[in-house]
């Protein structure tokens, strides 16, 4: 089985199909074009018999998260098309597993928090950085981080930007394993097995419940975050930011 796409390769073994985010000179960085790919190839899927998917990334990074290479017209179009695989991949009936390897920042990690499971290496790195380049974790990351780890943790990444590692994160319930590196598939592929025997009905409906077991769905709050981010990409603080991190500096961003 395949895709049509040279930024996702997809495999399918018995009812276990493996996404690929194969762009791994820009760490899997999220382009408009790779999302809509991906959006593709969740939709896709959902055609198949396919019981659970696993996602990583090229390379041994996960994702690199949005490509600061963008306009800021671009980086919204990215976002708001981020916003909607998360969402395919949130309300989807099928199990979704992120296998984190090397790395999970900013949009790479909202597309992790997506997913139903997730496994990283004891040593990845994961955070939300976006504060320290001017712009915010529009894509989700706002919305999920507080419903898995608690307001007060989650306010320490974001409001830092800090990055954590896969250690780390497993003790605080950001990541279901914390393994190996070299294990981090295997594990991954474990959990999709273990699911994947189970009643597909039954885990479609588990899947339901459970991400309506909150009063405000994640991805209604989260279009208010596109929303948001309009503004928030075009101001000053933003293009610093990005230009300090492309030119490996530090930013400078003037007071309010």
């Amino acid at each position: 089985m395949s895709i049509e796409s040279d930024l996702i390769d997809v495999t399918r073994e018995d009812r276990i199909a493996t996404i690929t985010l194969n762009r791994p000179e820009r760490k899997n960085a999220l382009s408009r074009a790779l999302v809509c790919d991906l959006i593709e190839t969740v939709q896709f899927l959902e055609e198949t018999a396919t019981r659970v998917v696993i996602i990583r990334g090229a390379g041994g990074t996960f994702s690199a998260g949005g490509d600061l290479e963008q306009s800021p017209d671009e980086f919204v179009e990215e976002v708001s098309k981020s916003i909607d695989v998360i969402d395919a991949i949130h309300t989807s009936p099928v199990p979704y597993i992120a296998a984190i390897e090397g790395a999970a920042v900013g949009g790479g990690l909202e597309l992790a928090l997506a997913c139903d499971l997730r496994v990283a290496g004891v040593e990845a790195r994961v955070g939300l950085p976006e504060t320290t380049v001017g712009i915010f974790p529009c894509a989700g990351g706002t919305r999920f981080l507080p419903r898995m780890i608690g307001t007060t943790r989650a306010k320490e990444l974001v409001l830092t930007g800090r990055l954590i590692s896969g250690d780390r994160a497993a003790s605080w319930g950001l990541v279901n394993r914390a393994v190996d590196a070299a294990d981090v598939m295997d594990t991954a592929s474990d959990l999709a097995e273990a699911i994947s025997s189970n009643s597909p009905t039954a885990v479609e409906a588990t899947l339901r419940s459970t991400n309506e077991a909150f009063d405000t769905p994640v991805i209604e709050g989260t279009r208010w975050d596109e929303e948001l981010a309009q503004t928030v990409a075009h101001h000053p603080d933003f293009e610093e930011g990005k230009q300090a991190f492309l030119e490996n500096r530090s930013p400078v961003f003037e007071d309010r």
